[in-house]
């Protein structure tokens, strides 16, 4: 393991043991924040390791199951905190359609021995999206005094 990775295991533990020790409290976002942070470090940690000491050279396939895995979780983050109903029905409808298009896209346009960047650009780009759609939704409806407590604000501006 190269130092880069073992820095990002390093922070990626820490984080997780901040939201561990927060998990008993009643905020939606501490419950999907910890499950996607303990995704990554098993996903992360498998396509590290798995060519390392493996039998298997090729880790890509990794991040093919990482993808749709991750848009489903933030989506279930943020369907949590939306208020609108057809925003709700929009993010819950997107995840299936999601998810096929990722097997379409595994199957017969970027296989898993290559790099899933269709799907990933996709992803980022939906992700952003939905991240200002919250942000303009939290504006409007003013359901916060300040934002700079309100942790899904933290959360929407670290993924832009």
């Amino acid at each position: 393991m190269i130092l880069a990775d073992k820095i990002y295991f390093l922070l990626l533990l820490l984080t997780l043991a901040s939201y561990l020790v927060k998990l008993n409290r009643q905020e939606k976002f501490i419950r999907w924040i910890t499950i996607l942070l303990s995704f990554w470090l098993v996903t992360t940690l498998a396509a590290v390791l798995l060519p390392l000491y493996g039998a298997i050279r090729n880790n890509l396939f990794i991040y093919h199951i990482i993808t749709p895995v991750e848009f489903t979780l933030i989506l279930l983050l943020y369907n949590s905190y939306f208020e609108s109903a057809v925003i709700k029905k929009i993010l819950i409808y997107s995840i299936p359609i999601f998810i096929v298009l990722c097997i379409v896209f595994s199957l017969f346009i970027q296989k898993t021995d290559v790099s899933n960047s269709y799907t990933s650009i996709i992803e980022s780009a939906a992700i952003i999206s939905i991240s200002l759609l919250f942000l303009k939704e939290t504006a409007q409806l003013q359901r916060v005094k300040s934002l700079l407590h309100y942790p899904m604000f933290w959360i929407s501006v670290a993924i832009l």
